[in-house]
């Protein structure tokens, strides 16, 4: 099974006048244009059974949406532990629940999304782990597990940012 995490795309600045609510702060129309080529680019890679499950904050769901378009995955579920504040023992378990899914896609947010991370491949996360891996706007990585995805139990088979994988054209 392949766990794809995605840091949401590049999203406005916080401006409490805008968005007195940061969780409905959107995505710019630059980070809509360039996650649309790198959710094609990512569709390449995607396994055949994939799910699709995001933070419900804006700036992430935007982004699961437009990857559930443009790789033609299933829409996004919402998932509370990718929210910020989130538990990797949540997520764990969640994606434990999935025996079929060949592929789970989490988007999400930072520093969340490189605990997850550190979680799967090292077997902890926390503040300990901080700067581990770190996932750029649009970022993407992928951990592979033989069996069952328990943490430290995974294989980071890529990382990419936006800027690699789109030949750092805008």
């Amino acid at each position: 099974m392949d766990l794809i995490l995605i840091r949401h795309a590049e999203a406005y600045e916080r401006d409490h006048g805008r968005w007195p609510d940061d969780r409905e702060r959107p995505l710019t129309p630059r980070g809509v244009k360039r996650f649309r080529r790198m959710a094609r680019a990512l569709a390449a890679v995607l396994p055949e059974k994939t799910v699709v499950w995001s933070s419900a904050l804006q700036r992430a769901w935007q982004t699961a949406v437009i990857l559930a378009n443009e790789a033609n995955v299933v829409a996004p579920a919402a998932c509370r532990p990718l929210e910020p504040g989130g538990s990797p023992v949540a997520i764990v378990r969640r994606v434990n629940s999935q025996p079929d899914a060949t592929g789970i896609v989490l988007v999400g947010h930072e520093p969340e999304l490189g605990h997850i991370a550190a979680h799967y491949l090292i077997g902890r996360a926390g503040r300990t782990t901080n700067g581990l891996i770190g996932f750029k706007k649009g970022g993407a990585a992928c951990i592979r597990f033989e069996a069952e995805a328990k943490p430290g139990g995974g294989v980071l088979l890529w990382l990419v940012t936006p800027r690699l994988l789109l030949d750092g054209s805008g």
